[in-house]
């Protein structure tokens, strides 16, 4: 069975069972953990047990590289744009600039470390530690993301991220926000994503048909094939978005009126457990990342990511 972005796959494991609202708030912390923290080492402490929970509940583990052609992609072109631009170190030459548990001179000497540099004469492109940091960190944030996000939508189906979503942002109804409206919309958003998608493959295989190459072919070649697929899409995505209004009104859905639930939410001795295990691991990781579980070997500390 495939993992597709978007996809609820019904499965009998301990993230199946989890409470909705716990596994969103693991995932709304985990991604502001991933792109808070200092140090690549520090990073891995939150990237390894997602890696693990991933294989243990999907049972692909090939299908993290999937999910990483984002990442590398992302890595590969701010990699090229960071060589271009991060190539003026006056900044970081000031007495008082030092990485997070360096001194100065080797806060300098980390950051300056020049791998390779060409001069094409108008600029130079000068491929630095701060370089690849940047970009590499940036990448490896993306993957861990898309990683997280995939297991949320994986595991928990759309009504039950609904009652989720809806529960977490009850508090706006204190300033007089209709909280089933926001809910609702996010819901629908997620559960066009598959649908688009499968219907993005179809059009291409049918336009291939007719003889559209979208692989091959010179750049402008390619983007008027996109159009063949784009304009097609949009069409289809507004004609089903206007067959679910009437679809629901015909149903009589009306957004504003009390709304009664048949499925209530609670927590259960294991959600309780997974809330104790992830406190405990955030207190962990911020314990590490500001040096008083330590000191931390010199080794850790070149692997800082924040400048």
């Amino acid at each position: 069975m495939n993992i597709s972005i978007g996809k609820y796959v019904g499965k009998n494991t301990f993230l199946h069972k989890l409470d909705p609202r716990l596994k969103l708030i693991f995932n709304i912390i985990f991604i502001t953990l991933f792109f808070v923290t200092s140090h690549l080492l520090t990073l891995s402490f939150l990237i390894v047990p997602i890696l693990i929970i991933f294989v243990t509940t999907t049972g692909k583990p090939f299908h993290l590289l999937k999910l990483a052609k984002l990442s590398i992609f992302v890595f590969i072109f701010m990699s090229v744009i960071f060589g271009f631009i991060l190539n003026d170190f006056s900044n970081f030459e000031k007495p008082d600039f030092s990485l997070f548990g360096l001194n100065h001179e080797e806060s300098l000497n980390f950051v300056k470390k020049t791998f390779f540099e060409i001069n094409f004469g108008f600029t130079v492109f000068k491929y630095t530690t701060l370089s690849f940091v940047r970009a590499f960190v940036l990448g490896l944030r993306i993957y861990c993301m898309v990683i997280v996000t995939t297991l949320l939508i994986y595991t928990t189906k759309p009504i039950l991220l609904t009652s989720a979503i809806e529960d977490l942002i009850s508090p706006l109804k204190l300033v007089k926000i209709n909280t089933n409206i926001i809910a609702m919309i996010i819901t629908i958003g997620i559960r066009f994503i598959p649908t688009l998608l499968l219907e993005a493959n179809r059009i291409m295989k049918a336009q291939a048909s007719r003889g559209v190459d979208f692989k091959h072919g010179k750049i402008k070649d390619k983007v008027k094939s996109m159009v063949t697929l784009t304009i097609p899409l949009f069409v289809l995505s507004f004609s089903r978005a206007e067959d679910l209004a009437n679809a629901m009104e015909v149903r009589g859905y009306d957004p504003y009126k009390k709304r009664t639930k048949y499925r209530h939410l609670s927590f259960k001795w294991f959600d309780y457990l997974f809330i104790f295990l992830l406190i405990s691991f955030i207190i962990f990781v911020i314990l590490i990342e500001q040096n008083i579980i330590g000191p931390l070997p010199t080794f850790w500390l070149y692997t800082i990511q924040q400048f």
